[in-house]
């Protein structure tokens, strides 16, 4: 049977509860978990156990077992033999309490009794596993769940092997990052269902998916015993779009497989443990490329060469075999870049994107140039291999560690001895070392997200004469490639290489030509969800964001013209992009004054909240209920989650709301505050708000 998809609701009011129970039967969850220990003291539930128009567990977590209530056993377990009288269709009681709840519950209704056991330090052995399974079954657990810890991926194994076990309905997934593959295939191992959230900042365990995602993304609801399974192997991987462009692949084609991430820090080992569960293969990123190739059985030539892969595919025997389909993605995206300056073109008039090996066959636009690479990675290896592959006249190699710079400036002087090959350290670059260059290619993460305040080049050491290429695809715009264009340079986004090396890696597993359209398409919208966000900008008149706003720090997005800007005193919003005529309206609607007459009025009234900012926040939160409304969807942020400060950054794609993510630069103070016409002080100050229509 297909595992369900469970939302764990983890309001602090009823009221918030039933809106996230509402919020997720419209999104099509299977059903939700009630969670009454994350309710405030005296909040009733009752009435949303009562009233329910979905399937529901409810759950009262005791503190010993992780969870929030502190009452006496007896009120806990209580409320629990008041959720079964009321209709709840499951309740979770921990195996711990069992006996004691047994005992409580003299008059059973009719829901199916969970029985779970958390661990949050490790996952136990398969041994100690199957025995707790078999205590709750003697217990009386009509489920039994079973929740560890993964410190490693492979602790996903044990929990795979007691599902496979497993006889009667059971819950088991290892909690964290890397064990999330053990929530993303509970049905392809038959759990009985997978714990979800319905907004990232509202988990009630770490390493749950949204909903969104784990049903779209993820595909969730075709996944089943026989699905093949492909990942990403990488440290970190949660960024990557790989799975966005892959599993749109496998839709449009109607491939009966999924593309998960994972979090792996020994390639080695992974590789090994998981060999019996047949992945059918492997796209690979920072910091494997080089350790993988030395893990797979069979690699191909060029691979050989270079001395790094990115992608595995498992052959029909079984065997791994290892293929790097980067190094013609990035060098194919340069070239054209060359070809387009040399003839005076604009790039922009080509058709985005196309990745065609025999492009640039005859021209060879490398020839007779000087290419300064920054880095010495895996990635690095592949752009290096192609610089001297293609007739590149001289390699710079720039690397933090000059030793691994020059030791990759050998290797790649024995394939091409007529390409001179050298490597310097970043200072030595800005002293001018390299001399006069006309390609910089950037195979690092420098200023990729969250870091898109980072560059790994100083904008002095370019002019227009240079093509400079980043690898970096998320930000499509980086500081190194906005920098570049204002000084003249040609400049090549990580896109075109990203998309080029994925749709060798669809072919090379599915001997089949790759969807192009739809694979470009899931990267574009990926990147113009997070990067053309709705941008939420605050100034308060005690602070000067504007200063740091236009520095870009880490962490913030940049000034987007798609934007809402709070500015003082007021919200205004405006848009140059195309939009539809509905959140042209939404824009022209917003018009709020946030700061009354533009003054701070002495103290009048204590009633309500901490400080200014979070009443701020909590009208910014209506506003963002205006902008769901328009838009056909629920992004309203989570106030508890939201930062005392004034950067925030509402990011949702405006074709279709798929999560509502929350841009922070400081440390949060959670206030919650239910009313809209706010008044609120700190220091004999206060400031009016009032609420748009």
């Amino acid at each position: 049977a297909m595992s369900l998809a469970c939302v764990s609701i983890t309001a602090s009011t009823a009221e918030a509860a039933a809106a996230e129970i509402e919020q997720a039967r419209q999104q099509k969850a299977d059903i939700v978990e009630l969670r009454l220990d994350f309710l405030d003291d005296g909040e009733d539930w009752e009435p949303i156990v009562r009233n329910k128009e979905i399937d529901m567990i409810v759950t009262n977590r005791a503190e010993w077992e992780g969870g929030k209530s502190k009452e006496s056993e007896d009120a806990r377990l209580k409320k629990l033999c008041r959720a079964d009288q009321l209709g709840a269709e499951l309740i979770d009681v921990e195996l711990k309490a069992a006996s004691a709840f047994k005992e409580i519950r003299t008059s059973p209704g009719s829901a199916k009794l969970i029985l779970s056991h958390h661990d949050f330090e490790k996952t136990p052995s398969q041994d100690e596993l199957s025995k707790l399974h078999g205590d709750m079954l003697q217990a009386g657990a009509d489920v039994c769940k079973i929740a560890v810890t993964a410190n490693d991926i492979s602790d996903c194994i044990p929990v795979f092997e007691l599902l496979l076990a497993a006889q009667s309905p059971t819950i088991a997934l290892a909690m964290t990052e890397r064990g999330l593959i053990s929530r993303l295939l509970a049905s392809k191992y038959g759990s009985f269902l997978t714990f979800c959230t319905i907004g990232s900042g509202k988990e009630s365990a770490p390493g749950q998916p949204t909903l969104s995602n784990l049903l779209n993304l993820f595909r969730f609801r075709t996944v089943e015993h026989n699905t093949d399974v492909y990942g990403i192997i990488g440290k970190p991987v949660s960024h990557s779009m790989s799975p966005a462009i892959h599993n749109a692949a496998f839709r449009k084609r109607r491939v009966n497989a999924v593309y998960v991430p994972l979090l792996i820090d020994d390639i080695e080992d992974f590789l090994r443990k998981f060999r019996q569960y047949n992945f059918k293969g492997f796209s690979i990123t920072i910091p494997h490329k080089e350790g993988a190739l030395r893990c797979v059985d069979i690699v191909d030539d060029v691979a050989k060469n270079i001395g790094a892969i990115n992608t595995i595919v498992r052959q029909k025997d079984g065997k791994l075999k290892g293929y790097n389909t980067d190094w013609m993605a990035a060098i194919g995206a340069v070239e054209r870049a060359l070809i387009a300056k040399e003839k005076g073109s604009s790039k922009e008039e080509e058709k985005p994107l196309r990745f065609r090996e025999e492009e640039g066959e005859e021209l060879r636009p490398l020839k007779g140039k000087h290419v300064i690479l920054l880095g010495a990675g895996g990635a690095a290896r592949g752009m290096a291999f192609g610089a001297v592959e293609r007739g590149a006249e001289a390699l710079t190699i720039v690397n933090r560690t000059v030793e691994r710079a020059n030791k990759l400036a050998q290797e790649m002087a024995a394939f091409n001895s007529s390409c001179k090959c050298t490597g310097i350290s970043p200072q030595d670059l800005r002293n001018g070392a390299a001399g006069t260059f006309h390609v910089v290619m950037n195979s690092t993460s420098v200023g990729m997200h969250p870091n898109e305040g980072d560059t790994p080049v100083d904008k002095d050491l370019l002019n227009d004469s240079v093509v400079v290429f980043d690898a970096v695809y998320n930000p499509r715009e980086t500081r190194l490639l906005s920098e570049a264009k204002s000084v003249g340079c040609t400049t090549v986004d990580g896109v075109e290489m990203f998309v080029g090396q994925a749709l060798k890696q669809y072919e090379l597993w599915t001997q089949t030509p790759p969807p192009r359209d739809v694979m470009e398409e899931a990267v574009l919208r990926g990147l113009k969800k997070r990067n053309d966000a709705i941008v939420l900008h605050v100034r308060l008149k005690t602070v000067n964001v504007q200063k740091t706003y236009l520095q870009k720090p880490a962490g913030l997005l940049h000034h987007r013209d798609q934007s809402i800007q709070l500015d003082g005193a007021w919200c205004q919003a405006t848009t140059a992009h195309p939009v539809t005529d509905d959140v042209q309206s939404l824009l022209a609607r917003i018009d709020v004054p946030l700061i009354e007459d533009d003054v701070l009025p002495s103290r009048t009234d204590t009633n309500v909240g901490n400080s200014y900012v979070d009443e701020l926040l909590y009208t910014l939160h209506v506003l963002l209920g205006v902008v769901g409304e328009v838009l056909k969807c629920s992004c309203l942020g989570d106030v508890d989650a939201l930062p005392s400060w004034q950067n925030l950054v509402l990011d949702f794609d405006l074709r279709e709301s798929l999560e509502t993510s929350w841009v922070i630069s400081k440390p949060l103070s959670p206030v919650l505050v239910r009313k809209t016409d706010l008044q609120s002080v700190e220091d004999g100050e206060h400031i009016k708000f009032r609420q748009t229509d």
